[in-house]
């Protein structure tokens, strides 16, 4: 017999249907060992030795493998094809050496697609184990492993409200605090731009200044208003005739098809993904058969695929869009060990699979790789000069026609920051053409400062710089968000305060290790590991030598010198210029202090060198903002503005208030202040109870409350807007909701993912009283926080199940034991 080790019961089902008899296919649910989350479990002192162990919800799967090995007279690792799936491999060979349980013949196989074919293939070629990517795998699981647990304890001792930090998570975290800072200090600048607008033969098109006096009009040369008027005045007053027409033909070429990197950047574009999310639903894909394996670096497709990609844009479109020979893309990715077939559909002739994200993710995988090997687009642009005769105003125009749209017919790549095409369309003008002037327009403009990160843009700044690899991304990310440095508004990173705090200590204290260059750096040498370039002790041995004493430098000073470091590092955007010219360090209550950062059991915060005769305090991160200091701010009608433990809150006469996030500190007007320390307010009296119905904020935000039910509101101004029949509608809808809960009411699930490899039940994901879960009929798996019900794949699903199960039943809690 046999064993076949697969990471996914779901690829283990369907590859055990290819193979047929005398195979046993089981799956290791992911990595089955890991480094303890201990000091010590990479002890760089006996060359580096890592202490590795089972994981606990792994020890089911690994005895079922354990168990089947012993009866197998082969054992198949045919777990992933890139450097994580052979470390994989690489663990469970481990684990049944120790147990004495491994088979005498053990082989290592790959397979890009989940087909019948390319199993069958694959299984035909067999290999032995990559010892190069398992060495590399090492090496970054080790490095990752010191910088976390050298630089996380230091972290947690010095900088107060600091949680962790690592290796590449770090540099990520840095790119969108400098592009934060570099919205920061942009000034706009006012420029005008004066547009004419023409009709030729019934067509419209506009025209724009270009030349005004003998002076070359650039972006920027209109400044101000005045001149702007100047300039539109002359327009207005000129009659305009075509003085040239340059017509200049161009083709564009199709993308190639998608590699990790460029897929999550396009998802997050098109369909609004995140990476993780882009990732999960991939996942399903291809455990499905339908799409090749979607961690790449390659751009080719395999030459069975090209044929099958030609036949179908012939039979689709026509032989003009099929380009006379097969295109051929090459990958820039130094090691070709890692560099595997783009992420494409296994057949050509299915246009459709799936459904929800699934169908939408495989369409646009789909589309893609069918462009890639259609004809190049053809187009035509169009450039049109009109002069007034006396040579002070000229005006430019151009278009932009498609000849042939070749690939673009299918498909066209999206944007980050999508900017002005010249995609117009002009009418037919030769020199010597007087078109109709029928309006002129100026309009005032303001340079915009840089955009922030959005998934996509940052994906691909990450694989611009050489940070990461495509299965990282992801996981770089998400880890981002999870740690709240940084939180994202309309699709775009923010870094919070934490993690403009963070950075700056890596910045002052450990620049090296946060710069591009250094870490990019240390990605090439881990690809020279896997490419058996380099030795792995030698690389880290390399950056443990300068690393290690460094990290005990940082340690023994105290906390007091590196905040005051960071103040200093800082200065610039702490204590910004004010308007008035007074000294930015200047204490605004004392009149006489200076401020500084310091660290406190809450985080960093500024305050006042004459404290503690003068408590003024300043949240970090929010330079001079008033009203942040201890001393009470007047408003009015013996309402006080104060800052206490948990932030700004109202007070009068002892009743107090909080500031709602909706409102915040500049959004406290003495009107609003008033209102929230009326609260709660009543509404009136509900028409069938007679009780009365009150709006108010609480713990957990804006409410509603009647006889003891309550109803949440959508934002602080609902609080006073909303009237008596919108309020009596949003309790029942609470009420009902409510009891649709408690009654199981949505008994029916919300999706069915598959059936249970070991004992065919179904696996659901159903909504429960405390929030969505999966399920095999006996064992309930709450879904992880932010993990969308719709987009569970059947994999995580039976991974939360294994997982809750391998805990056992949940312990109930014991009375207190009665002394004797």
């Amino acid at each position: 017999m046999k064993l076949v080790v697969v990471e996914s019961p779901a690829k283990a089902k369907t590859i055990e249907k290819y193979l047929g008899p005398g195979h046993r296919v089981l799956a290791s649910y992911g990595h089955v060992r890991d480094l303890p989350a201990k000091d010590g479990s990479v002890d760089p002192d006996k060359d580096f030795a890592m202490e590795w162990q089972v994981s606990a919800d792994r020890s089911r799967q690994l005895k079922s493998i354990t168990d089947e090995a012993k009866n197998a007279d082969t054992l198949i690792l045919a777990t992933d094809p890139d450097r994580e799936g052979e470390a994989i491999s690489w663990h469970i060979a481990e684990v049944l050496k120790k147990k004495k349980a491994l088979p005498a013949n053990v082989q290592r196989v790959a397979f890009n697609a989940i087909t019948k074919s390319a199993v069958t293939e694959a299984m035909a070629h067999p290999r032995t184990l990559d010892e190069d990517l398992i060495d590399a795998y090492k090496a970054r699981r080790a490095l990752d492993y010191l910088v976390g647990f050298t630089l996380s304890p230091i972290l947690w001792r010095k900088l107060p409200g600091a949680k962790s930090a690592g290796r590449v998570q770090s540099v990520a975290l840095r790119l969108i605090v400098d592009r934060e800072r570099e919205i920061e200090v942009f000034r706009p600048q006012e420029y005008w731009s004066v547009v004419a607008n023409f009709e030729a033969d019934g067509q419209s098109f506009t025209a724009r200044l270009v030349e005004f006096d003998g002076k070359k009009i650039e972006r920027l040369t209109i400044g101000n208003k005045g001149d702007a008027d100047r300039a539109k005045a002359a327009v207005e007053a000129g009659r305009f005739t075509v003085a040239s027409v340059e017509t200049k033909p161009f083709s564009k070429n199709p993308p190639p098809p998608f590699t990790t990197s460029t897929l999550q950047q396009e998802a997050a574009r098109k369909l609004g993904f995140a990476a993780s999310h882009t990732m999960r639903v991939a996942q399903g894909l291809y455990e499905q058969g339908l799409i090749t394996y979607m961690r790449t670096d390659g751009v080719d497709m395999a030459p069975e695929a090209i044929s099958a990609a030609r036949r179908t844009i012939a039979d689709r479109y026509d032989a003009g869009y099929v380009p006379d020979r097969p295109r051929q893309y090459t990958s820039k990715v130094k090691n070709a060990q890692e560099a595997h077939e783009a992420i494409r559909p296994t057949d050509f002739s299915q246009r459709h699979a799936g459904s929800g994200d699934h169908a939408r993710l495989y369409e646009l995988i789909y589309n893609r790789a069918l462009a890639s090997q259609m004809a190049s687009a053809r187009l035509e642009r169009t450039t049109v000069e009109l002069g007034d005769g006396t040579g002070r105003v000229v005006l430019r125009a151009t278009g932009q026609a498609v000849l042939f749209p070749g690939f673009m017919a299918l498909y066209d790549e999206g944007r980050d920051d999508p900017q002005d095409e010249e995609s117009a369309r002009m009418p037919v003008l030769r020199e010597g053409d007087g078109p109709a002037k029928t309006g002129v327009e100026s309009t005032q403009h303001f340079t915009q400062p840089p955009p922030r990160y959005s998934e996509a843009s940052l994906v691909k700044r990450l694989e611009e710089l050489g940070i990461g690899r495509p299965s990282t991304y992801a996981s770089i990310l998400q880890t981002l968000k999870d740690r709240e440095y940084v939180r994202v508004e309309k699709g775009r990173f923010v870094p919070e305060e934490s993690g403009r705090l963070v950075t700056a200590f890596l910045e002052r204290f450990f620049e090296r290790y946060v710069s591009y260059d250094y870490t990019a750096e240390l990605e090439e040498e881990l690809d020279d590991v896997s490419g058996g370039r380099l030795e792995w002790h030698k690389l880290l041995q390399d950056f443990w030598r300068d690393f290690r004493p460094k990290a005990g430098e940082v340690m023994d000073q105290k906390p007091s010198e590196i905040t005051a470091a960071i103040d200093e590092f800082l200065e610039p955007w702490l204590y910004p210029p004010r308007e008035d010219g007074s000294e930015p360090r200047l204490c605004p209550q004392c009149g006489n202090g200076r401020l500084s950062l310091r660290g406190g059991k809450f985080g960093a915060f500024i305050a006042c060198s004459n404290y503690p005769e003068c408590k003024y305090t300043q949240k970090f991160g929010q330079a001079g903002a008033e009203g942040q200091s201890d001393g009470p701010q007047d408003l009015g009608n013996g309402i006080e503005l104060k800052s206490g433990r948990f932030g700004p809150y109202l007070e009068r006469d002892g009743k107090r208030a909080s500031i709602p996030k909706d409102v915040g500190i500049d959004g406290v007007t003495p009107d609003i202040a008033e209102k929230l320390l009326s609260l709660p307010r009543e509404i009136g009296a509900h028409p069938e109870s007679g009780k009365p119905i009150t709006a108010s904020i609480g713990r957990y935000g804006p409410y509603l409350a009647h006889d003891g039910k309550y109803a949440k509101l959508g934002s602080t101004a609902e609080v006073f807007e909303t009237g008596m029949n919108a309020a009596v509608v949003k309790l029942a809808e609470a009420a009902a909701a409510k009891g649709s809960r408690e009654r199981g009411a949505s008994r029916e699930p919300i999706a069915v993912l598959g059936k249970h490899p070991a004992n065919g039940g179904d696996i659901k994901v159903m909504a429960g009283r405390y929030g969505p879960y999966v399920t095999d009929g006996s064992t309930n798996a709450t879904l992880p926080k932010g993990m969308e019900p719709s987009a569970v794949t059947l994999e995580e699903a039976l991974r939360l199940i294994a997982e809750r199960a391998a805990k056992g039943p949940a312990k109930k809690k014991g009375g207190r034991r009665k002394k004797a």
